[in-house]
């Protein structure tokens, strides 16, 4: 009995061998595209007593699928050089991995889960799993970057998925340790430690003869050039200041150094009373501010992250 013809590019006249979908939909198939991409169907066909190679419709042999026609379609749209189907639910999304992992069509697991991401919404902790589960190198390294946006309890929270079981513990341990490591870097920016990162001899802040009152606040400081390692008097708002960045970044990760809200300190600024601290306050906050966020972005280039399938 001939089947319902599947819709274009696998109608009659454009393949050499008919996959039939246990719903009686007829897929015209080039064998070459498939074979390329499935072992299975290498398989298939090499045996002397295959299905493929006992029944014919006119020259093509048939091939009884145990998938329905939605699924079939899906799967092979993704071994065609065509737009590839769009997933919209997990349901979905299961159902064609799951059917290409049962005929090994691994160079279509990119493609698979590529479409999944860009029409869902996937936190990257769920992409960094799925990278593991279908080991996808390149994912699994943009995955674990894009983690980096977000605090260690929110990154633990979105992880908390059923595919969590596809990561090993210690790929998952690898994860956290990064980002923790990269967490660590960018406090150790703002904590007081070390400020020769902003060149902090140049600002008004710490310059300013006011800085002697009882206002200030004394920390090792390794200022750069030929001072080296120093002993300078913060201003205290100034401080303040930098121990909100801290916080922010303590509560939202380091991502947080792009919205720094310089209102409070400039506040505190001007009611310290310092004409020459209040003439240089906002350019210098902005300034600061600018420096901060780039040494962030330098910390996460050199963050390094060790893939181990």
């Amino acid at each position: 009995m001939v089947g319902v013809l599947a819709s274009e590019p696998f109608i009659e006249g454009y393949g050499d061998i008919i996959l039939r979908s246990c719903d009686g939909v007829d897929f015209h198939v080039c064998k070459c595209l498939v074979l390329v991409v499935s072992p299975i169907f290498r398989d298939m066909f090499s045996l002397p007593h295959s299905p493929a190679a006992n029944r014919y419709e006119g020259t093509k042999p048939v091939i009884d699928m145990q998938e329905d026609a939605s699924l079939l379609d899906a799967l092979l749209r993704f071994c065609y050089p065509v737009e590839p189907p769009k997933i919209t639910n997990q349901d979905d999304f299961e159902r064609v991995a799951g059917a290409a992992q049962k005929f090994e069509m691994e160079s279509l697991y990119g493609r698979i889960v590529d479409s999944f991401i860009s029409n869902n919404i996937v936190y990257p902790s769920e992409q960094y799993i799925l990278a593991h589960r279908f080991k996808l190198h390149q994912l699994a390294i943009d995955s674990a970057e894009k983690c980096l946006d977000y605090s260690l309890s929110e990154l633990v929270g979105q992880a908390q998925t059923p595919d969590i079981t596809y990561l090993s513990a210690r790929n998952y341990n690898r994860l956290l340790q990064y980002h923790r490591a990269y967490c660590d870097a960018c406090t150790r920016l703002v904590d007081g430690r070390d400020f020769s990162w902003c060149h902090a001899e140049k600002y008004a802040f710490v310059v300013c003869p006011c800085a002697d009152n009882d206002e200030t606040m004394g920390i090792d400081i390794e200022v750069g050039g030929e001072r080296g390692l120093a002993t300078v008097s913060w201003r205290k708002w100034w401080f303040n200041h930098v121990s909100r960045i801290e916080e922010a970044m303590e509560a939202r990760g380091p991502s947080a150094v792009n919205h720094i809200d310089v209102s409070q300190a400039a506040a505190d600024v001007i009611a310290s009373g310092c004409q020459r601290c209040r003439d240089a306050a906002i350019v210098e906050l902005h300034d600061f501010g600018r420096a901060l966020r780039w040494e962030v972005k330098n910390k996460r280039r050199m963050a390094r992250l060790e893939i181990d399938f």
